[in-house]
């Protein structure tokens, strides 16, 4: 990456990450370093201690890492640090539970590959526990576990035949040791006919005990432009159908923010991210924190 290059995209492109508490509504900005914007944020709740993580690009390198802070009733980030460091561009840290263990699933696409991370130690001890898919660019990857199946859903491309990405879907028994199975809706390139992104998750999927929801990416004019939240209705082996979920729902309001990108929910903290530059002169819409008693969100 030349000096221009890292200018240019200095010039064109930033993120501003959000927090909030969802009991009181109370929200701020969290100010990133000058030289680097933060986005891709998860919540964690991990024991009594909440974490935030989250992809710190840093404009001299052109390179993503995976970073994590913890956060508190101030809503700030306390001392952010790089736990993840790859050999290739790195972000959207999806991070869950698997019984008593922690892993973390981060988007590797320059590396054309999908790699399962287990937690050593917390925050900045990572082992890889698996490699799921190789060969492949995949973006924005979560996996979500349903009737005995664990379920990649992930946003595919391949320059050779498409432009854009698309929906993609893998599944196995095994978290760490199965076959991942391509899904049929694959041979359909959802989402593959609109640019900027479109149909990315824009976080993990949610269960509300009512409905699955998935976040989702759908800008029009570029890329982190807005998300809207969809409904799954049918997930299984053979067949997967979403529709925009037109319920109340925490993730809704946050859609409404303003050149949203991303969001993620736990321990009663929301966070999110907009974008903040489009462009050399363009100026995405900003707007206030969304509200949260209009939310009827995850219970963390």
């Amino acid at each position: 990456m030349n000096v221009l290059d890292a200018v240019t995209r200095f010039a064109k492109e930033h993120y501003e990450l959000h927090l909030m508490d969802v009991a009181s509504g109370r929200a701020r900005a969290v100010r990133s370093p000058f030289t680097s914007y933060y986005a891709d944020p998860f919540v964690l709740a991990d024991g009594d201690a909440t974490w935030v993580f989250f992809e710190e690009f840093h404009y001299p390198s052109s390179r993503g890492y995976i970073a994590a802070a913890r956060t508190d009733g101030e809503l700030a980030l306390h001392s952010p640090a790089r736990v993840l460091d790859l050999a290739c561009h790195a972000s959207f840290p999806f991070v869950f539970r698997d019984g008593g263990a922690l892993f973390m699933l981060p988007e590797t696409s320059h590396g054309r590959c999908v790699d399962l991370y287990a937690c050593v130690e917390m925050p900045g001890r990572w082992r890889r526990a698996a490699r799921l898919l190789e060969g492949v660019d995949c973006a924005d990857s979560v996996l979500h576990r349903r009737h005995g199946l664990w379920y990649l859903i992930t946003s595919e491309s391949d320059e050779r035949t498409s432009p854009n990405r698309w929906l993609a879907i893998y599944s196995s028994g095994s978290l760490t040791s199965g076959r991942w199975t391509p899904h049929p809706v694959n041979r359909e390139r959802r989402y593959a006919d609109r640019p900027h992104g479109c149909g990315r998750n824009a976080g993990a999927l949610v269960d509300t005990g009512e409905h699955l929801l998935r976040p989702m990416q759908a800008s029009t004019a570029y890329y982190g432009q807005a998300m809207r939240v969809m409904q799954v209705v049918e997930l299984s082996e053979s067949r997967f159908e979403e529709i925009p979920f037109e319920g109340e729902h925490l993730y809704c309001a946050v859609a409404k923010a303003g050149s949203t990108h991303h969001v993620s929910e736990a321990a009663g903290i929301v966070a999110w991210d907009t974008r903040t530059r489009a462009g050399y002169f363009g100026r995405p819409r900003r707007s206030g924190a969304p509200a949260a008693q209009s939310t009827g969100g995850p219970q963390p």
